[in-house]
């Protein structure tokens, strides 16, 4: 016969058994859906349409997109406006896959790339244009290059000033907001670009 053991508890082991915790309460169900109205069916058919609309539109502006076979010894006009990539997307309100259809400018051995407010201001009001037939186009201006087109501020504008090989102080840092204000003359728009 073999050896009577204890069974091994643990320190703090209560040979009573626990009272059972309390049911949990119900969720309350969810209400009843209300039914929708004759004109409240057609408004919601109608938001449908719409969304399926545009994003086939959407699909449409994609199909025309056609990436920029970049070349390394191109440079953009000296006495043009820059921006950096990422600064011209969040100003102009362009896509990755957009803004990659635009010649720019790279830097040797530098990840940074200058793109030109007017080139990325004509896709934006073409794109603008492209989802709304009714929007007018304005003309290009050479004395609003920043300005012209501009949706959101951009942290850095820069004008190009030198065609050197070496390329690094080929671009002259702008303040924004000066930069503006010289090319419209307008304090309004000052206040415009705050709220931007």
């Amino acid at each position: 016969m073999p050896p009577y053991r204890r069974k091994m508890r643990c320190a703090g082991y209560d040979a009573e058994p626990k009272p059972k915790a309390a049911p949990k309460a119900k969720t309350p169900r969810a209400a009843p859906r209300t039914k929708l109205s004759d004109e409240e069916k057609a408004q919601k058919r109608e938001e449908a349409a719409k969304k399926k609309a545009l994003t086939e539109k959407k699909k449409e502006w994609k199909a025309t997109l056609k990436p920029w076979n970049v070349d390394t010894t191109f440079k953009l006009g000296v006495g043009g406006m820059a921006m950096y990539k990422s600064d011209a997307k969040h100003a102009y309100g362009l896509t990755e896959e957009e803004i990659l259809t635009l010649p720019h400018e790279s830097i040797a051995c530098s990840p940074k790339t200058f793109y030109a407010c007017q080139t990325a201001a004509d896709l934006s009001l073409k794109k603008e244009k492209f989802f709304d037939p009714d929007f007018i186009i304005p003309p290009p201006d050479e004395t609003q290059q920043v300005w012209r087109g501009l949706l959101k501020k951009p942290r850095a504008v820069f004008k190009k000033t030198d065609d050197d090989p070496a390329r690094r102080k080929n671009f002259d840092a702008r303040d924004v907001t000066t930069q503006v204000f010289s090319e419209t003359k307008d304090p309004r728009t000052l206040l415009l670009l705050d709220f931007m």
